[in-house]
């Protein structure tokens, strides 16, 4: 967080800057993994959203609602919640920066273009982009136009369910039947599981005790392409 500072900045920024960063060293460690992993499922959710339904209902791309699981709430998010709902989106912003999210060039993104920013002499000197690629995302507008925090709602339930049986199943406490159907659910990637392995150090290859049930949640998810796009070339 603070590597990139200079003396170029602010001091009121570098001393934010400082002041998160010593929030986040603050943390129990298992929010730090969490913190890790959230913020590796929140580009790939961005990703796989946007050409998911550029291709089959484009309007759902004019608006994004997020509701966040919380352990406290809106008023008074706990510690963890407040600290990444605050870096999020300057961290994911940077990150598009440097590795733009993917496009179908067969998909409908018109409604996706009122979250588009224009290339400043900025955005060149810290961006892959070049000319002929999709414009970047305004990432702030997007995470920020509906974003709650909620101990109660439905979907959150229902996806709770879910990522409950998917837990059971790779801790071996659910039997097959419970969970063989859940991948169905899930968008296929070709030659890998749709469920992502993250380590926090570097470890040896190693046949992880799970495997069999990663392996299973690679097989029968939704196609990135519906069925009339499938064979069409681009």
């Amino acid at each position: 967080m603070t590597n990139g500072l200079t003396d170029q900045h602010k001091e009121s920024l570098k001393a934010q800057v400082w002041k998160y960063r010593k929030r986040f060293e603050a943390l129990k460690l298992p929010l730090m993994v969490q913190t890790a992993v959230t913020f590796e499922l929140f580009p790939r959710l961005i990703e796989f959203v946007t050409m998911y339904y550029s291709t089959r209902r484009p309007e759902e791309l004019g608006a994004f609602h997020w509701i966040i699981d919380a352990k406290g709430t809106m008023q008074s998010p706990n510690e963890w919640e407040d600290w990444w709902s605050q870096m999020i989106m300057p961290f994911l912003q940077t990150r598009s920066f440097r590795e733009a999210y993917k496009h179908l060039p067969i998909s409908d993104y018109t409604f996706l273009k009122r979250f588009e920013i224009e290339v400043d002499e900025f955005i060149r000197n810290m961006a892959s982009w070049k000319e002929g690629d999709p414009l970047p995302l305004d990432l702030k507008l997007i995470l920020s136009e509906s974003f709650t925090f909620s101990s109660s709602s439905l979907g959150l339930e229902l996806l709770d369910i879910l990522t409950n049986g998917t837990r059971r199943a790779l801790m071996g406490n659910l039997q097959k039947p419970g969970w063989i159907r859940i991948p169905e659910l899930m968008i296929h990637r070709k030659g890998t599981s749709y469920v992502s392995v993250h380590a926090l150090q570097d470890v040896p290859p190693q046949v992880l005790p799970y495997t069999r049930v990663l392996n299973a949640y690679g097989r029968g998810g939704r196609p990135m392409l519906p069925a009339s796009l499938k064979n069409k070339k681009f």
